[in-house]
């Protein structure tokens, strides 16, 4: 339980497309300048800065030593993470807790269109093991847990173009997703080229350009700086084993785990019921199947029925993914961070075309590492 509360009071995200003719430093500078104005504050008032971005992605060594400037961090306390956007906000909302600050900034960014992803997310397996095959990647890591999991859930593989035709519907409604052509149908979608069995390209998330920043504050600094405050309620965080030959594929034990925190923070004990809109970080079609089960997002134990059934459509009783999720914009290491503010804007009411009715507690999910290895689930609320 935290010390003291934190919300988030002001939020801002460029276009999740290809941005080609912006710089890095550009697109940051414009995308924090317009959080800082949403939140009424200038740098002036930030007490720490966590950057989230990746020197693999970015190309260089100790990159955020070239977007202090353009992220408001000059001469103040900035750290980095290299994991996803959710980790940078959990990892703030802790600074903030411990009494040291009373404002933090929180700016994600990365520029697919500059590097392979592939390539860079192999460069990050282990060397021994995994890295000497070539072929293994992110993409072909996680067809293993997706071939697990419709197994086991004796599930055809069309269940997986079902997902992606649900969140394609949705992010025509979400200006910021520029990155696919929303108009496949599930017939379409499981045409799409094939990559590893049962992935195709239209169930993978589409490397994307962006930036997502927020800004946190403890309380009572948040109730001045904001008239609606939207206070992380809870929010947890874990990790399982790297190799794949270790973990239980058809399971995400660690989101569930993460989410067991998240919701005794919170005080959820019903979360299929209390939660009324989920933004999961579904990189592949499967993980939003299953990340519903782990986060007990589901009526009964299945959530191919529930998807079925409508029920995380738009206008179903729990929709998934309203903004169109990882699946639709992917600009890696924003993730996370991008599902926060999605969030916190469908509690506020300001989500556009994309919100859901009647929202008071909202779920936010980032991960990272193969897999899904590593989790971190926060509840938003007023």
């Amino acid at each position: 339980m935290f010390e003291r509360k934190v919300a988030i009071v002001g939020y801002a995200m460029s276009d999740q497309a290809d941005r080609i003719e912006d710089t890095r430093e550009g697109m940051i500078f414009d995308t924090v300048r317009a959080a800082l104005l949403q939140a009424g504050i200038t740098r002036d008032q930030i007490g720490t800065v966590v950057m989230c971005s990746n020197d693999f992605y970015d190309g260089h060594t100790i990159s955020n030593a070239f977007t202090v400037e353009p992220a408001a961090a000059y001469a103040k306390d900035e750290t980095k993470v290299e994991q996803d956007g959710m980790h940078a906000l959990l990892y703030a909302a802790m600074r903030l807790a411990s009494g040291n600050y009373d404002v933090a900034l929180v700016v994600a960014h990365s520029k697919g269109s500059e590097f392979e992803a592939q390539v860079a997310l192999s460069a990050q397996l282990d060397p021994t093991y995994d890295r000497q095959f070539g072929w293994f990647n992110d993409i072909s890591m996680a067809a293993f847990q997706a071939r697990a999991f419709l197994d086991k859930k004796k599930l055809p593989e069309e269940v997986l173009a079902q997902v992606a035709a649900k969140n394609f519907a949705n992010a025509r409604k979400n200006p910021k997703a520029k990155a696919r052509d929303y108009s496949a149908a599930a017939e379409a979608i499981a045409r799409s080229k094939p990559l590893f069995t049962p992935l195709r390209e239209q169930t993978v998330y589409p490397v994307t350009d962006g930036c997502c920043v927020a800004v946190l504050a403890a309380e009572p600094k948040a109730r001045k700086m904001k008239n609606k405050p939207i206070w992380i309620k809870g929010i947890g965080h874990w990790q399982e084993a790297y190799a794949l030959s270790e973990r239980d594929l058809t399971k995400m034990e660690s989101a569930k785990k993460a989410a067991k925190r998240a919701y005794k923070m919170a005080g959820v004990t019903q979360p299929a019921a209390e939660i009324k809109v989920a933004e999961l970080s579904e990189h592949f079609a499967h993980q939003e199947l299953q990340l519903a089960e782990a986060l007990g997002l589901c009526e009964g134990t299945s959530a191919a029925k529930n998807l079925e059934a409508g029920r995380f459509g738009l206008k179903g009783k729990l929709p998934i993914n309203p903004s169109g999720g990882a699946l639709s914009a992917c600009a890696l290491g924003t993730v996370g961070l991008v599902r926060a503010v999605e969030a916190a804007q469908q509690v506020l009411g300001e989500a556009g075309e994309h919100q859901v009715k009647g929202v008071k507690l909202a779920l936010a999910h980032g991960q990272c590492g193969p897999a899904a290895q590593n989790n971190v689930v926060a509840v938003f609320g007023k």
